[in-house]
């Protein structure tokens, strides 16, 4: 089993530390899914995490940071539906339909499949 990590998409103070810490615990991969961050924050988030744990580092957004790091995957979604020109890393896809993870399984390492609960329903949870 892997343990993939998927960040806050806003701003959180110490997350390159703690990002570090769980990689050292035994996360397999964080995903860096800041989609509001300019290429310049994202620069300097990854800047901020050592440089060897930048191959177990998943780009949601700005994959021309691809150039400058040695980043391990990216992360397609309806924004960036195809990775950069020459990425030899993992990639992984989001999906939002049994459908979808059928038409774009393919050369993905992983899929994540979301919004799995009808959110329209809400659940009444009862007190004991």
């Amino acid at each position: 089993m892997q343990i993939i990590i998927v960040t806050s998409p806003d701003c959180k103070a110490g997350e390159a530390r703690i990002i570090e810490e769980m990689l050292q615990q035994g996360v397999d991969y964080a995903h860096l899914r800041k989609p509001k961050y300019t290429a310049g924050q994202m620069r300097e988030l990854i800047a901020s995490i050592s440089a060897r744990w930048h191959d177990r580092l998943v780009l949601h957004d700005h994959f021309e940071l691809t150039k400058e790091f040695q980043i391990g995957g990216l992360h397609l979604n309806g924004r960036h539906p195809t990775p950069c020109p020459g990425f030899k890393g993992r990639l992984s896809r989001s999906c939002h339909s049994l459908q979808e993870v059928e038409e774009h399984k393919d050369g993905m390492r992983y899929v994540f499949l979301s919004p799995i609960f009808d959110y329209c329903c809400p659940v009444k949870l009862k007190r004991a």
